[in-house]
């Protein structure tokens, strides 16, 4: 049986987690931003809520700069987190270690959008747990 709202879990609605990966990509795009708990040119850390439903989100992005011929790896991840989650990552005097929160939500549905070193596109699907990519 399907839960409340067309979600394939427990959290978020089917405006901010659609059943298709590609659409809960699309619905990232209108989710407003909360916080930014790290905020550099390749590891971009923040939380994301979703105006219809008020469920968080964690995203992460990350980039490996390797300085040779540009295109270089990018991914994000874009995991639901409860309101105690959201409440100890935003009263943090320091930004969060990677192993933290890669800890966090390691059962919960995430998506993940990876684009490689020389892929012509991107590529977005589901996954369990957080992973934060390689960043300077």
């Amino acid at each position: 049986m399907m839960p409340e709202h067309g979600a394939v879990d427990d959290h978020g609605c089917e405006r901010c987690w659609p059943l298709e990966a590609a659409a809960a990509w699309e619905a990232r795009q209108s989710l407003a931003k909360v916080a930014d708990l790290v905020n550099e040119s390749h590891y971009h850390v923040m939380i994301l809520l979703c105006p219809h439903c008020r469920q968080s989100f964690l995203s992460v992005f990350t980039e490996w700069v390797d300085w040779a011929g540009g295109e270089d790896p990018m991914y994000w991840t874009v995991v639901p987190v409860t309101a105690g989650e959201v409440a100890a990552l935003t009263a943090l005097k320091s930004a969060p270690r990677d192993a933290d929160l890669e800890a966090m939500a390691g059962d919960r549905r995430s998506l993940l959008r990876d684009f490689p070193k020389d892929a012509s596109k991107s590529r977005v699907c589901w996954s369990v747990g957080l992973r934060i990519g390689p960043h300077d």
